[in-house]
């Protein structure tokens, strides 16, 4: 794979039914803590690309996608490949079901209000996101 072009992403905050966010703890973001992320696939809409990588990430079926906020990031130090150039989408979402299995992008998780998410060591595209839903 090239890493020398942009590559376009999404990210999700994905509620459950008591108005709770998720969260994942990821090495691959230095042990902080990041919505369900990925890489959007040739042919696939954003829409489907936020289903398919929660899906993935997660075991969770979501619903209501709505987009939130664009973003980039270049040659992070967040990353743990900091030879990358991110053009991240992010969207919010509704949680179908609640059994959650990790695949092994992700070391936990949690479910969290939104003040409190706030408060934790989260990667910078999170922060924002969060930020803009606190607005």
């Amino acid at each position: 794979m090239d890493k020398k072009i942009p590559r376009v992403t999404i990210g999700a905050v994905v509620f459950n039914n008591n108005n709770e966010l998720l969260l994942l703890k990821s090495k691959k973001w230095h042990d902080r803590y990041i919505l369900p992320c990925g890489h959007v696939e040739f042919g696939e809409t954003l829409i489907e690309a936020v289903k398919r990588e929660v899906k993935e990430e997660t075991n969770l079926q979501v619903n209501n996608v709505e987009f939130l906020r664009y973003d980039e990031l270049i040659k992070s130090s967040e990353f743990h490949d900091t030879d990358r150039h991110f053009v991240s989408l992010n969207f919010k979402c509704i949680a179908e079901n609640s059994d959650i299995i990790l695949n092994d992008e992700a070391q936990s998780y949690i479910w969290v209000n939104l003040n409190s998410a706030l408060k934790l060591n989260t990667d910078s595209l999170t922060r924002l996101s969060l930020e803009k839903l606190k607005k």
